[in-house]
């Protein structure tokens, strides 16, 4: 488990490029306090983290990321996620951003514009767990 509590300077970062890529023992973590606003750069962030079952992704800004490829791929016990701040364009890569999220049941989308809920759905249905995933506002 991993808490950051703002002692972690994120405020000039361009790419989290695999960050915690294949932390696989990672339980839980919480980056509520992570200022992701100049960030481009999120693939594999995530990817492989497969025993993370908490996520605190609720404060991130993603209004500059045109790379989001693989970032939940392979978290295979993650039930939900808070993309209530996401920001999703057309010019943005989500290709396998949630493959092998077999456990995945909820996205909470309180603040997102339809074209990220489109593009969010579509990464879904990419996945083949469209049908499983609800949508909460």
């Amino acid at each position: 488990s991993i808490n950051f509590n703002n002692n972690f300077n994120t405020s000039k970062a361009t790419s989290m490029y695999a960050m915690f890529d294949e932390c696989s023992s990672l339980t839980s973590l919480d980056l509520s306090s992570f200022n992701t606003s100049n960030v481009t750069n999120m693939n594999y962030m995530f990817s492989d983290c497969s025993s993370l079952t908490q996520l605190n992704l609720s404060n991130f800004n993603t209004a500059n990321v045109i790379g989001m490829r693989e970032m939940f791929c392979r978290c295979e016990k993650l039930v939900s996620l808070d993309l209530s701040n996401f920001k999703i364009t057309d010019e943005t890569y989500t290709d396998d951003m949630f493959e092998g999220c077999i456990s995945l049941k909820t996205i909470r989308v309180t603040n997102c514009d339809q074209k990220t809920k489109e593009r969010i759905r579509m990464a879904l249905k990419e996945a083949e767990i469209d049908s499983q995933v609800k949508f909460i506002n």
